[in-house]
């Protein structure tokens, strides 16, 4: 059985899916893989970079599941240090930056963040109480099985789903990330007045509660049971189209994959990175740079019940082949098994 080691390199909530595929593998039989964890030590170097370290096959395999490409400089070290390199946000473009590293790199796909148990990113100092004195595992409910759900047809009282966040702009000191942050705000807060004109009772769209939403936006917080992490995935699966916005560095954001863990239709923001299979626009999701076309792509999806229940399966069916957290690390292994000799 071939050996796995995976190296934990943080404890940033981003690497659990990729945690979650290991473990599965290793359930299966399939591999058998240790986890070991490095965080302490890498973290001097890569600060706050949400990357794993995976040995396999005598190579070196970096997973970096970054927003964007913050701190190149750490990205080029890291690069020169590993055999692979998958890379959640993966612009052919921005990797030219890296020279002939660039080979390296591979797109990784979507993120989102689930759990198991037993997942060292869970073991904070309380957890780790529980477990020594109560001899309880430590258990957070978000596991795979608690995103999927199977599409059903449906033909009338269609369910929109718009809920998000603001940025704060004053958490950032680079100029270039406060604009883009006052940018999202904006659009956002935008498009949610204008969901709410169009769709009425068929929608559920606003802001969490927050100081910068209470200052922007108070009008468009929505009550904390539909905030809430438990709440909004039972309102999720119960809905039929969900929109999606693009996230910070222009990203690709969790909600997107919860999406399509889902089986829901999808109308978003085009994607700045690359995913991994055939996701593609106007049949995997519908595309809007404007408010104008969210609503038109959101009526084309709601007049015709045949396309929107074909989008629904398209995604299910892309969620069971290079999504669910096992199919997407095992196909990164797989490109890693065909270019080594």
């Amino acid at each position: 059985m071939e050996e796995i080691k995976v190296q934990l390199y943080c404890h940033i909530p981003h690497v659990s899916q990729i945690l979650c595929g290991f473990k599965e593998l290793d359930k299966s039989g399939e591999y058998n893989v240790t986890f070991e964890d490095c965080s302490e030590e890498a973290q001097r170097t890569y600060t706050d970079m949400s990357i794993l370290r995976v040995l396999y096959k005598g190579k070196i395999i970096i997973y970096d599941l970054m927003d964007g490409y913050i701190g190149p400089y750490m990205i080029k070290n890291l690069l020169e240090n590993c055999d692979f390199y998958f890379k959640r946000s993966f612009s052919e473009t921005q990797n030219e930056q890296f020279g002939d590293l660039k080979d390296k790199m591979f797109p990784l796909g979507f993120n989102y963040h689930l759990t198991y148990r037993g997942n060292p990113l869970n073991d904070g100092f309380i957890k780790r109480f529980i477990k020594l004195f109560l001899k309880r595992e430590s258990f957070d409910p978000f596991t795979q099985k608690r995103f999927e759900c199977k599409p059903k047809y449906k033909d009338k009282d269609i369910k929109i789903l718009f809920l998000t966040r603001l940025w704060d702009p004053k958490e950032c000191v680079h100029e270039n990330y406060i604009e883009e942050r006052k940018k999202i705000n904006e659009e956002r807060i935008a498009l949610i007045r204008a969901l709410r004109e169009k769709h009425g009772n068929n929608i559920v769209a606003g802001l969490n509660d927050s100081p910068l939403s209470r200052e922007l936006a108070p009008d468009l917080i929505v009550s904390d049971k539909y905030t809430k992490r438990k709440n909004y995935l039972k309102l999720m699966k119960a809905s039929d189209i969900c929109i999606a916005s693009t996230g910070l560095h222009g990203s690709i954001g969790w909600k997107t994959a919860e999406y399509v863990a889902a089986g829901k239709a999808i109308v978003s923001e085009p994607f700045n990175y690359k995913v991994t299979g055939d996701f593609v626009p106007g049949e995997n999701y519908l595309e809007f740079s404007k408010i104008k076309e969210c609503l038109a792509a959101l009526d084309a999806l709601s007049s015709s019940p045949k396309k929107l229940y074909e989008m629904k399966l398209k995604n299910y069916e892309y969620y069971k082949r290079y999504l669910a957290p096992r199919e997407l690390v095992k196909r990164s292994l797989e490109t890693v098994d065909s270019l080594v000799k």
